[in-house]
């Protein structure tokens, strides 16, 4: 192999494997694990809960690839609507992907046993898990994910530093109010 061809390959690993880290740490960590929480905390979720348990593993199936697709388009058109030159669309369009993937998890993770007693799709989950520990075991991961842990250490102290305690919107709350009392006096 050339050496072009090396540095065309080693930078496509590269974008592959921080694409899984931008996924795994901002879009799964910072918003589909934290509303899956969320969900499973709400009432109406613990009666859907029953009723996918209840349900029969072809119905099961059905409901999770028709919302897997659904989850799947919003993935695409949001890709061509930023392409096409539309990032803030595009990045709308990708944030109402989010509570939709989230409820797939949800209820993949539910009903696992059930989907899992399809051979195709237990084939397909085996070779995507297997994948996935390719990519985490690689030194390009660990590298990329070790400066990641850094990074947001980083920030952290950056932002106990200056906003103590508080989350951001607390602090920008707090900002809002003071700055509203400011200009706007009770007549």
């Amino acid at each position: 192999m050339n050496e072009k061809q090396n540095f065309a390959i080693t930078t496509l690993e590269y974008c592959f494997v921080a694409g899984f880290i931008i996924f795994e740490e901002l879009i799964w960590n910072v918003l589909a694990q934290p509303l899956i929480n969320w969900l499973n905390q709400l009432k109406i979720f613990e009666k859907m809960r029953q009723y996918f348990q209840l349900m029969h593993p072809n119905l099961v199936l059905f409901v999770f690839i028709v919302i897997f697709l659904v989850t799947e388009i919003l993935g695409i058109l949001s890709g061509l609507t930023v392409v096409s030159g539309r990032v803030f669309w595009g990045a709308l369009i990708y944030l109402m992907k989010v509570p939709v993937a989230a409820f797939t998890f949800w209820l993949f993770d539910l009903t696992k046993p059930k989907l899992m007693t399809f051979e195709w799709l237990k084939s397909m989950y085996d070779v995507l898990m297997s994948w996935k520990g390719i990519i985490e075991d690689s030194d390009m991961y660990r590298n990329l994910k070790h400066s990641v842990h850094i990074t947001r250490e980083k920030i952290q102290t950056i932002k106990y530093k200056y906003l103590g305690e508080r989350s951001f919107y607390d602090a920008v709350k707090t900002q809002y109010l003071l700055v509203k009392t400011f200009f706007i006096r009770p007549q």
